[in-house]
């Protein structure tokens, strides 16, 4: 029977954590890129010190950043091509962990 009560209480927080994924909401980065999502993915410890390193500070920073200076410094510090490719896939650790896996 544990193993029952067990199955039945992952489902209900998978269930919870869908729930909390319905419609349309605004993610943070710092709750995208955790620091474990950065430091497996990336030379760096933090989110923080990878903006640092590209050159931004501020939220226009980034929204002036040209996208080949961005896919660059990603396709050389991460494991990943582009920004957008990283933002899929924290976006994607993200759910998962809101589903529970």
């Amino acid at each position: 029977m544990a193993g029952f009560e067990e199955l039945s209480n992952q489902l209900n927080r998978m269930a919870k954590g869908a729930k909390e994924l319905e419609g349309t909401h605004e993610t943070s980065f710092a709750e995208l890129f955790t620091d474990s999502f950065v430091q497996a993915n990336s030379k760096f410890h933090s989110m923080d010190e990878f903006w640092q390193s590209v050159g931004i500070n501020s939220t226009e920073d980034f929204d002036n950043i040209p996208d080949e200076k961005l896919n660059a410094f990603v396709s050389s510090n991460t494991t990943f091509s582009t920004f957008q490719e990283m933002l899929d896939e924290a976006t994607n650790a993200y759910i998962s962990r809101k589903l529970g896996f």
